[in-house]
């Protein structure tokens, strides 16, 4: 073992004792016990029970909570939590185990499967006594940021738990929400008085904590503390701008529509995606994209590591590239990821397999390959460059090249004022009449001319070529 390596393991020692004596002076008689802490997380009838095998399981609406667990091989695993809560108790003791504040329904703790939200953690990393105290009597105690209803020793840092008074049904605009909610938290929690790594760690609502009553990674006792009591999103929006804050906890798509009226208004839509069940469409990228960003690698910082082999393989679902070579490229970094010079803490093959694992996911649900990249650029703490786009001309009020773009508004209403008083427009029809006046002009000039999509524009070009070769 190297000097630097046993210095930080000093270091980190020395974080968590300084840590555990500071909280239990400060918060005598408020150290909580695993079993208690969990139930509270998890009231009585938050998820299934257990009842073996059967033909027929009856439809509670309820689902379950995750556990992952690793065991002595460093092979990992995964458990449903059932309402009396003791796979939590059976698998806190290995050398890995986390669990998150979220119910799922489905096999595999993903997005698309978490059903409800029993509360926010966040995690701060680097974290000592001074800056505990800080947290509470320059941050909490003056209301500059939300009181923790639990706050847990996770070793070298702390977990806040902001604990729901009940919990959230995380629809699918409720999920965004959530995720900005805690992304807002985040930046204003993380801070030069609360943490001594200056970037910051962004992690999803579905993101997993080592088990209180089980160990960290260099084998310290998770504690956990209760420093105060349970909140609502409603509270929690008051410590965030705007843009970060839950506006709407009930179901509504993102056209802004509830379900009942989306399938009014888009039968078509109800019937393929939610009677059918077929998966959104998403583009694929061009492979350079997947290359440049393994190149990015150098640029992965020691508590970031995990989150940048995850984006890799983000973008090899967005650039359909094979799991055999994302995965060869992946543990390709374990030397990089491994530097002496750089890391303390080993990156492990383990890592990776847990990465790889949202490729085989992506495969069921369809989900990582629109993952956004204002997302990636968070959780890597990796600056994600815009392309520069060529600014569209002014639109002109005269000329004889708008004379295709009147003539659709006449498609749609003959007084050209782009209403459409009989639902949709045709599209379709729209682009024939384009075409039929300027048989060769370009998707640029089709959009800055008409306002509508490239994928318009291509979809129904091919119909139209169809059919005027078939004229011939």
């Amino acid at each position: 073992m190297s000097d630097k390596t046993e210095d930080f393991e000093e270091q980190e020692l020395d974080l968590y004792q300084e840590k555990v004596e500071w909280f239990d002076l400060n918060f005598e008689g408020k150290r909580t016990s695993a079993a208690a802490f969990y139930r509270d997380v998890f009231p009585e009838g938050s998820f299934e029970n257990e009842v073996g095998k059967m033909d027929d399981y009856p439809r509670t609406g309820k689902g379950n909570g995750f556990l992952i667990y690793e065991n002595e091989l460093g092979e990992k695993h995964h458990r449903f939590i059932f309402d009396d809560l003791s796979e939590i108790e059976k698998y806190s003791d290995c050398p890995y185990c986390t669990v998150a504040p979220v119910s799922f329904f489905g096999a595999t703790n993903t997005t698309v499967n978490a059903r409800e939200a029993f509360g926010i953690a966040i995690d701060l990393d680097n974290v000592g006594a001074e800056e505990a105290n800080l947290l509470f009597n320059f941050w909490i105690y003056q209301k500059r940021i939300p009181n923790p209803t639990y706050t847990v020793i996770s070793g070298n840092g702390l977990h806040l738990y902001f604990l729901f008074e009940q919990p959230l049904k995380l629809y699918d605009n409720v999920k965004k929400q959530l995720k900005q909610l805690k992304h807002g938290l985040t930046a204003k929690i993380w801070n030069g008085d609360t943490s001594r790594l200056k970037k910051k760690q962004f992690q999803p609502i579905i993101q997993g904590y080592r088990v209180v009553g089980g160990k960290s990674k260099k084998g310290y006792e998770i504690l956990a503390y209760h420093t105060g009591e349970k909140t609502t999103v409603a509270k929690l929006n008051n410590f965030v701008d705007q843009e970060y804050q839950v506006q709407d906890i009930c179901y509504r798509s993102y056209t802004g529509l509830t379900l009942a009226q989306a399938k009014e208004k888009f039968p078509e839509w109800y019937e393929e995606r939610i009677v059918k069940g077929r998966k959104k469409s998403a583009w694929t990228c061009n492979r350079a994209l997947y290359d440049w960003w393994l190149r990015q690698a150098e640029k992965a910082e020691f508590h970031h590591r995990y989150f940048f082999v995850m984006s890799l393989v983000i973008y090899a679902l967005k650039c359909n590239v094979d799991y055999q070579t994302v995965k060869a490229d992946a543990l390709g970094l374990l030397p990089l990821f491994n530097d002496p010079n750089r890391f303390t803490n080993p990156f492990t093959r383990e890592d990776i397999e847990c990465a790889l694992e949202l490729y085989r996911n992506d495969k069921i649900l369809g989900n990582y390959k629109s993952f956004p990249r204002d997302e990636i650029e968070r959780i890597t703490a990796i600056d994600l460059p815009r392309n520069k786009r060529r600014k569209k001309p002014l639109k002109r009020d005269n000329g004889d090249a708008f004379k295709a773009a009147r003539a659709i508004q006449n498609i749609q209403d003959p007084d050209g004022t782009w209403r459409n008083k009989d639902g949709r427009p045709s599209y379709r029809e729209a682009v024939f009449k384009f075409l039929d006046l300027n048989p060769f002009a370009t998707v640029t000039e089709f959009c800055d001319l008409t306002n509508m999509s490239r994928a318009v524009f291509f979809k129904y070009k091919k119909e139209w070529e169809l059919e005027r070769n078939e004229k011939k």
